[in-house]
C-alpha cells in the first residue's frame, strides 16, 4: 500500500510498500540521435499579455499549450504553470508556518492537500515571488501546502529552516499546480488510450512519475467499464484528474499504448515570470526547465548552485553532471569545465557550448554529489 504520497520539495511522492512493488528502472545511458515526443515536438505554446501584477510591476502571461501524444515512450513537463490564488506579504515565521500581513483573508483548509484512500497530494505551493531585500537572494523558492488558516499557511519545509529564507516584507504567492485534469482531459475529452479490464499493464496509456531514475507513482484512466470512470492513482480513485498535481519542475512519462496512434490537446497556463528554485538530492534528481523557451545553461544559475565542476575533461569522475532524458534514454551528456585542461565553460558531448539550451517540455536528470537548490533563472528577463 502507498504510505503518503506528500514529501519534501521536489519529491511528489513518497515510497511504495508491500502489495505494491515499484519496478525501477536504469535510463539508457548511450546516445541517441532521435528525439521522439520531446520539447516542441511535444508541445507547441502561444503566449498573451492578460494583464499587471499587484506585486514588482511583472506582467502577467498566459500562455496555450498544445501537447502531442505518439506511440512509446513520451518523457514530458509541463511548460507552463498554474494560477496563483493568492498573493501577499510575509509578516513573519514560526517554524513551518508562514503568517501573512495582507489584508485579505484565506479560507481556512483551502489549501490543504487532496486525498483518496491511502494517496495524498498536495494541491498547492507557496512561492517566493520577490525578496524584501537583495539578500539572500530566495526568489523563486517554493514549498508544497499541508495546510492554511485564515492569515497563515503551512508548509512542507523539507528540512529548510524557513526563519534563514523568508523574511518580513518578502512577496509570496500561492498557487495552484497543474494537474492531469488539467493536461490529458477527462471523459470525452480525455486523450489518453483507456483502461477497461483494470490490468494496468496493458490495453491502456500508462503514466509514470519519477524518483531519481526509477519509477514511483502509477496512474491510468478507466473508462467505467468495471468501477467509476477517471483517473486512478496507485490504484485509489481520483475522478477527473482535477486533484491529480504535477510539482512546477516535474516531469512524468507516458506509455502510449501501441496502436493507439496520435492524439492531440491544448490546454492554457501561466508563464513563469520569475526565478523558480529546483531542489537538487545527492545522486539522481529528475527535474525540468522552468519556462516554456529555451534557456541557456550559461546564464541558468546552475554552476552558481554550486554544481561541482570538471578538472580532466573526463565527465564520468569527479564532478556533477546533467542528461537530457528523452522517453527513457539519455540524450546529450552535460558538465561544466574548470580550465585546467581546456578553456572554463559548459561542455555538451564533449565540446564547450555556453548557449546550450535547457529545453521546455522536457526532462533532465542531473547527477549531484550533495543536495544543491539551483533557483533558475528567467530566460526573458533582462
Amino acid at each position: 500500500m502507498i504510505v503518503s504520497a506528500i514529501a519534501s520539495p521536489g519529491v511528489h511522492v513518497a515510497i511504495a510498500q508491500s502489495q505494491r512493488e515499484i519496478p525501477s528502472i536504469q535510463f539508457n545511458q548511450t546516445m541517441t540521435t532521435q528525439k521522439t515526443l520531446m520539447g516542441l515536438g511535444a508541445w507547441a505554446v502561444s503566449l498573451a499579455l492578460v494583464g499587471t501584477n499587484a506585486f514588482a510591476g511583472s506582467p502577467e502571461i498566459v500562455g496555450v499549450e498544445k501537447l502531442t501524444l505518439s506511440e512509446g515512450a513520451n518523457s514530458l513537463a509541463v511548460p507552463l504553470q498554474g494560477a496563483a490564488v493568492f498573493k501577499g506579504r510575509v509578516a513573519s515565521v514560526s517554524g513551518s508556518e508562514v503568517l501573512l500581513s495582507n489584508t485579505a483573508t484565506l479560507v481556512a483548509s483551502a489549501y490543504a492537500p487532496a486525498t483518496s484512500g491511502s494517496v495524498a497530494l498536495y494541491q498547492y505551493v507557496l512561492m517566493l515571488r520577490d525578496d524584501a531585500s537583495a539578500s539572500p537572494g530566495n526568489e523563486g523558492d517554493w514549498y508544497p501546502i499541508t495546510g492554511n488558516t485564515t492569515g497563515s499557511v503551512t508548509v512542507d519545509a523539507g528540512g529548510d529552516v524557513l526563519s534563514t529564507l523568508f523574511a518580513v516584507g518578502d512577496e509570496i504567492e500561492i498557487r495552484k499546480l497543474r494537474t492531469l485534469g488539467d493536461i490529458f482531459g477527462a471523459g470525452a475529452s480525455c486523450i489518453l488510450q483507456k483502461d477497461a479490464d483494470l490490468d494496468e499493464t496493458s490495453g491502456n496509456d500508462l503514466i509514470r512519475f519519477l524518483l531519481g531514475t526509477s519509477f514511483s507513482t502509477t496512474v491510468f484512466y478507466h473508462d467505467g467499464s468495471q468501477i467509476d470512470e477517471g483517473y486512478y492513482v496507485d490504484g485509489e480513485f481520483f475522478g477527473d484528474g482535477a486533484t491529480v498535481t504535477v510539482l512546477p519542475d516535474e516531469p512524468v512519462i507516458v506509455f502510449r499504448e501501441s496502436g493507439a496512434g496520435i492524439s492531440v490537446r491544448a490546454s492554457t497556463g501561466r508563464v513563469q515570470g520569475f526565478r523558480l528554485t529546483h531542489y537538487l538530492n545527492a545522486g539522481a534528481t529528475t527535474v525540468a526547465s522552468a519556462f516554456p523557451v529555451s534557456s541557456p545553461i550559461g546564464t541558468s544559475g546552475l554552476k552558481e548552485a554550486g554544481f561541482i565542476q570538471d578538472n580532466d575533461l573526463d565527465e564520468t569522475v569527479g564532478n556533477d553532471l546533467l542528461r537530457q532524458l528523452v522517453g527513457t534514454s539519455f540524450l546529450e551528456s552535460v558538465f561544466y569545465h574548470d580550465g585546467t585542461i581546456d578553456a572554463a565553460g559548459w561542455y555538451v558531448d564533449g565540446t564547450i557550448n555556453n548557449t546550450w539550451p535547457l529545453p521546455p517540455g522536457e526532462g533532465l536528470v542531473l547527477f549531484t554529489a550533495g543536495s544543491l537548490k539551483w533557483r533558475q533563472e528567467v530566460p526573458y528577463r533582462n
